[in-house]
């Protein structure tokens, strides 16, 4: 009686042990799963030399927009603080703002097109098929840009 009550605790416990490691792998696979995996039709050398022309295409030109979008940002909070009721000059920040994250809109489009120039058609296709799944407007975008947005992590 007490042996089959002794393996009837170490089944339970074996188990149990593989459930929790089982849920462990599971959580950390599906968070930290390989970037190669949403690569598919793109070589690992396809995939570098994708990131080096991503960053060598117009990336002082992002830095600079991202730098002054960042003050312009500061300056509408600034505006808003000092007058909240001067709605024509937040009005005209916030244009501004608009203006500059339009200009960032467009440097990235030409930096993604030149990306795209020098890759053959089939990569190109799994090239905007990455875009498309791996930014904010695709299939992991539902609550917004976060962890896993960008190339390669």
């Amino acid at each position: 009686m007490r042996s089959k009550i002794l393996v009837g605790l170490l089944v339970f416990s074996l188990s149990l042990n593989f459930a929790v490691l089982g849920t462990a792998a599971w959580r950390y696979y599906a968070y930290y799963r390989p970037a190669a995996v949403e690569f598919q039709g793109l070589t690992p050398v396809d995939v570098r030399q994708i990131q080096h022309s991503l960053r060598q295409n117009a990336q002082e030109a992002i830095l600079a927009g991202i730098e002054a979008i960042t003050e312009k940002r500061a300056e509408l909070l600034d505006q808003i603080a000092a007058d909240p009721s001067n709605t024509a000059a937040i009005q005209a920040r916030m244009a501004e703002l608009h203006v500059l994250k339009g200009n960032m809109e467009k440097i990235a489009a030409r930096r993604i097109i030149q990306t795209a120039a020098e890759l053959p058609a089939e990569k190109r296709k799994a090239f905007v098929n990455v875009l498309k799944n791996r930014t904010c407007m695709g299939q992991r975008g539902m609550g917004g840009c976060g962890g896993g947005c960008y190339m390669g992590r």
